[in-house]
C-alpha cells in the first residue's frame, strides 16, 4: 500500500484535483488505479470533502475523469499516513497460515519447528 500512502501524501501536501494527463484513452486508462485508490481511501474514511466524477457519455468505458479532495485528509487519514510501513508481505502471510498437523491430540507446529531448524542451522 505504499502507493496509497504516496497518493495520500500528495493530498496532505495540498493537491486537491486528480485528473488524467490528457483525454486520450490510454491516459484515462492509466489514471483509473489512482482514482480507485482515492475512492477506496474515501470509503475507509481517510479523506474529507471528496467527490469523484465519471464520464459516461464518451466511449464504452465507465471511467473516472476527475477526483477532487477539497477537505484534505481526515484525522484517520493523518494517522494512516503517519503509521510506519507494515512489515514484509511474506511474513504477514506466514503468520496467517497455520500448519499444525494433529493426530490423537498430539500435534506439531510446523512453522515453529521450521523457524527453530533455520535458527539452529545459522548458529555457529
Amino acid at each position: 500500500m505504499d502507493t496509497l500512502k504516496s497518493v495520500l501524501q500528495e493530498v496532505k501536501d495540498g493537491r486537491q484535483h486528480f485528473d488524467p494527463v490528457s483525454n486520450t484513452e490510454g491516459d484515462k486508462r492509466d489514471f483509473q488505479p489512482i482514482a480507485k485508490m482515492l475512492v477506496h481511501a474515501n470509503s475507509e474514511g481517510l479523506l474529507d470533502s471528496f467527490s469523484a466524477f465519471k464520464d459516461e457519455a464518451e466511449g464504452p468505458y465507465d471511467w473516472y475523469t476527475t477526483v477532487s479532495v477539497l477537505g484534505g485528509l481526515s484525522h484517520k487519514g493523518e494517522m494512516f499516513l503517519a503509521a510506519p510501513a507494515s512489515g514484509d508481505g511474506d511474513k504477514q502471510l506466514a503468520e496467517a497460515v497455520l500448519l499444525k498437523p494433529n493426530l490423537y491430540g498430539v500435534g506439531v507446529d510446523l512453522k515453529v519447528l521450521w523457524a527453530r531448524w533455520r535458527a539452529r542451522k545459522r548458529a555457529p
